[in-house]
């Protein structure tokens, strides 16, 4: 059953906002929400859920670490940007972004067992994810997954999946939702980077121009390569559906 925040966790929140009003804008366009059947924390996209247990268990700076780790898995748009890729391995590069993103712009700590590869984090959660799948990089150990789309039709059960849970239909938004998810985070983007512009500060340590996975997040869903595809063959393995008149 939803319950009121508590307390800690709202004063996070104003924290993170004093310290940075980009960030504190950003949580203007969540839901805060506490669960005790969420093991720790998760997102769905849009609402941030937290066991109000975990909560206590973590000292002032781990909390402010933990509120920002999900409000970046959000506004960030991991959970609509997946797709169909696999959930354990996609949320491992989610979260390697955005721990990379609290340590490097933040003074804030991470709660214990956060996967990091600061060698990586630089990198967008696709590259990063291509980099898992492929075995170019060891899989780190994750036991909890925090990226859960279920959640927003309230088909899941509140639970979170454990790390050998396989990938499923019922697990990706369908284009409806992905597409009001963008929408949404992108309005915010735009008012809270005007807000961070007006007051001349922030963005964070480093900026998030230099974070790559701000651009992917804000860039549109298709490509210019996939847009052509779809004037010149069927299917982008459609190889002999050209027109040889228009090949070069």
């Amino acid at each position: 059953m939803t319950q009121e925040i508590p307390k800690r966790l709202q004063g996070a929140l104003m924290r993170i906002r004093g310290d940075h009003p980009f960030f504190g804008t950003l949580a203007l366009f969540v839901e805060f929400r506490v669960r005790d059947d969420i093991a720790t924390a998760a997102t769905d996209g849009k609402v941030l859920w937290f066991n109000p247990g975990f909560v206590d268990k973590q000292d002032t700076a781990q909390l402010c670490g933990l509120v920002a780790h999900e409000l970046f898995h959000a506004a960030l748009q991991h959970v609509p940007r997946r797709r169909e890729r696999d959930a354990k391995l996609w949320n491992i590069a989610a979260d390697i972004v955005v721990n990379g993103m609290i340590r490097q712009d933040t003074s804030y700590q991470l709660p214990k067992g956060a996967v990091e590869m600061r060698k990586l984090a630089h990198l967008s959660v696709e590259e990063i994810y291509e980099q898992l799948a492929t075995g170019k990089t060891k899989v780190p150990s994750i036991s909890l997954l925090d990226l859960m789309p279920e959640l927003a039709s309230g088909s899941g059960d509140g639970h979170e999946r454990s790390d050998n849970q396989s990938n499923s239909d019922e697990s990706c938004l369908g284009q409806a939702r992905a597409e009001q998810l963008q929408r949404h985070w992108r309005a915010a983007m735009q008012q809270a980077g005007a807000v961070a512009r007006r007051i001349n500060r922030g963005f964070g340590r480093a900026g998030l121009d230099r974070v790559r996975d701000y651009e992917s997040a804000n860039q549109p869903s298709l490509s210019w390569r996939e847009i052509l595809w779809q004037f010149m063959v069927s299917t982008p393995y459609d190889f002999g559906g050209f027109d040889r008149r228009f090949i070069h």
